[in-house]
């Protein structure tokens, strides 16, 4: 397996007509995770039991239940990381920063920037809907 992939290990649920269908159980994060001082995704992945299942495009017939390995190219994860995150925030911190160039310290700067970001979520599913084949881990026994 390549070392320019990231991979999570899944379970199959059953077949699709166009490859299988997996559940992701949640884990508990990377070991800084679960450190005093990290991030705390730990608590939130805890609370939520349930599975996330996807549908995987493949022309392999695994068994039901038996366990797959996914991959996914890290430049996908990265580039999908950074529109998830920078692209509402730039959004809103552009359309923030230009309405206080036209009015500073105008009432409406807090709401500017909740448009933004509510624009920026609407640009970012627009472009995922478009691209979803980029973003698809692909199945490696």
């Amino acid at each position: 397996m390549s070392t320019d992939c990231a991979t999570a290990e899944a379970r199959v649920v059953g077949w699709t007509t166009a490859g299988v269908r997996v559940a992701l159980a949640a884990t508990g994060g990377c070991g800084r995770c679960a450190a005093r001082g990290g991030c705390g995704a730990r608590w939130l992945l805890r609370r939520s039991d349930d599975r996330r299942e996807l549908e995987i495009d493949t022309e392999q017939r695994p068994a039901i239940g038996q366990t797959v390995t996914l991959a996914l190219s890290r430049t996908s994860l990265v580039r999908a990381s950074v529109l998830v995150y920078g692209l509402p925030l730039w959004l809103a911190l552009g359309a923030t920063l230009a309405v206080n160039v036209q009015s500073p310290d105008h009432w409406s700067l807090p709401l500017v920037f909740i448009a933004g970001l509510a624009l920026g979520g609407v640009v970012l599913r627009r472009h995922l809907r478009r691209r979803a084949e980029t973003y698809r881990p692909t199945l490696v026994l």
